[in-house]
């Protein structure tokens, strides 16, 4: 008889080999690390093609590439109190910073793009929620910050953290 589960302490790496095979296309795990999960799409990445050295200039247009991303993947437009209010102002604010100033700094692009950042989930607070269970108990998210925003926002402050350690 064969069991659902063989052993228990193997169910979440089994589960994970069954999502890669069944997705190749999709989702990929990085240096034989079945936990390490990613999406196989790397679009944020293509503007960096070629790219040697990465300053504050590089990591601006990666904040582009993946904001545009979440925009395609998400079908979602500033205003509709998801991940891409915090994402897309965060990646302005980097790309205004690495234009204002070509050799500004990792440290000082993505201090503009964490403030920005902020700020967009802020914003959240007034908007109306579109999509999700959020726009179910849209009355009661008034006043609160939208998760997908401050997902975002993590992110950002995860970079920064990384970038000025």
């Amino acid at each position: 008889m064969k069991k659902i589960i063989n052993a228990p302490e193997n169910y979440v790496d089994e589960m994970l080999k069954g999502i890669y095979a069944a997705h190749p296309d999709k989702v990929k795990y990085v240096e034989d690390d079945l936990r390490c999960y990613c999406i196989a799409n790397k679009k944020p990445g293509k503007a960096l093609k070629g790219v040697t050295a990465f300053g504050g200039a590089e990591l601006a247009k990666y904040l582009v590439g993946f904001a545009a991303g979440v925009q395609k993947r998400g079908k979602c437009e500033v205003g509709q109190r998801t991940i891409y209010d915090a994402i897309l102002p965060a990646a302005n604010a980097a790309a205004a910073k690495a234009e204002a100033d070509p050799e500004a700094s990792l440290s000082d692009v993505i201090g503009a793009a964490l403030e920005a950042a902020k700020a967009g989930v802020e914003a959240t607070r007034d908007m109306v929620p579109v999509f999700g269970k959020a726009a179910v108990h849209a009355a009661q998210c008034v006043g609160v910050e939208d998760q997908g925003a401050v997902a975002g926002y993590y992110k950002i402050l995860g970079l920064s953290n990384y970038i000025n350690a």
